[in-house]
């Protein structure tokens, strides 16, 4: 059974799928519970041999590293921000941005921001990650400005002006629940 070749694995999607799963999960379990990461890996790993071979674990073993490091490139940051951040989520505790495909937690005082729209920002990055929810920093912000709009910008408009004709013509309650299922609004 550990001698079965690849071609006789049957579903190595589902497999490939499960490994690569694993791969993230123990990447972002693996600073606090480093043990148990360790163990569910290896037990994993142990079964895939048994089951599937040798050759066809030592794929699946490629696909892993593969799934660590696209975690570790994620979530590696510079020190210092100097670019464009689109606000992404706005709560009464917490502002969330995105900045070169990254999501990063904002320190800034009370200003008028929107979802959807784009600020140039400079600051310091610290490492303080949240990994459960994507948040590869928190950014203290030094400057922090409007620019010009793009297309993804006038879409979060289109919606927010008809959140507000809903509003308008139905009542905070109703306009809530049709924006919340038609765009997907909490």
């Amino acid at each position: 059974m550990i001698a079965k070749k690849i071609e006789e694995v049957g579903n190595p999607i589902v497999y490939i799928f499960l490994t690569l799963a694993l791969s993230c999960i123990s990447y972002g379990l693996y600073e606090k519970f480093m043990g148990l990461t360790i163990f569910i890996v290896s037990l994993f790993f142990i079964s895939l041999i048994y089951y599937c071979g040798i050759s066809f674990s030592g794929f699946m073993l490629i696909f892993f590293s593969v799934g660590i490091l696209l975690n570790f490139s994620y979530y590696k940051i510079p020190d210092k921000i100097d670019g464009e951040v689109r606000i992404l989520k706005l709560t009464n505790y917490e502002i969330i941005g995105e900045y070169e495909g990254k999501n990063i937690s904002l320190k800034i005082g009370e200003q008028n921001l929107h979802v959807g729209e784009k600020y140039k920002a400079k600051g310091n990055l610290k490492n303080i990650q949240d990994k459960s929810n994507g948040i590869v920093g928190e950014l203290e912000v030094k400057e922090f400005y409007k620019v010009q709009g793009d297309w993804i910008s006038k879409l979060y408009e289109f919606k927010r002006n008809i959140y507000n004709r809903l509003e308008g013509n139905l009542g905070k309650r109703k306009a809530g629940l049709l924006s919340s299922i038609a765009f997907g609004y909490s």
